[in-house]
């Protein structure tokens, strides 16, 4: 019996031990700008899905209204920023196909690929970790001649 006690043991002890491990399969923590490259990624607007919190005071909102239709798609690879798209926001916001995007600050986005450069004072709303919508500034340059200049900041609120 003492024999057959000490074999159990023998065989259970280092299945305890190895299960105490945890088996090495634990993600490492993620950085705050991977935590909110996660949250980013996906489509943002589209229509019905756009407000327009500020635009030039010489515009009109019929003017702008072109951006009512702004979908972004941001997209990444283990939570580090990939490719963007943009479409939807007429000549304010011009389509973007094969671009890219990445975090200058914890609240301005680069892009690459269109006329719109930066996204500025971003947030998550109501925050990162439970975002529904997102909030920016971005700034659109008008070539000259146009008889109604559109230049200037303008700042939007994309739903998912």
């Amino acid at each position: 019996m003492k024999k057959a006690k000490n074999y159990l043991i023998a065989m259970l002890l280092p299945a305890f031990i190895f299960a105490g491990c945890g088996g090495g399969s634990e993600e490492p923590e993620l950085t705050d700008q991977q935590k909110a490259t996660k949250a980013l990624t996906g489509s943002w607007g589209g229509a019905g899905k756009v407000t327009i919190d500020s635009a030039p005071e010489n515009l009109e909102e019929s003017d702008y209204q072109s951006l009512n239709s702004l979908k972004l798609t941001f997209n990444s690879e283990k939570n580090e920023p990939t490719s963007f798209v943009a479409n939807g926001g007429g000549q304010i916001f011009p389509n973007v196909v094969g671009g890219s995007w990445e975090w200058s600050s914890s609240d301005v986005i680069a892009i690459t690929g269109g006329e719109i450069s930066q996204l500025t004072g971003f947030k998550f709303l109501p925050g990162r970790d439970n975002a529904t919508a997102i909030q920016f500034t971005f700034h659109y340059d008008q070539a000259a001649g146009k008889v109604l200049d559109l230049s200037g900041d303008y700042t939007v609120t994309l739903s998912k």
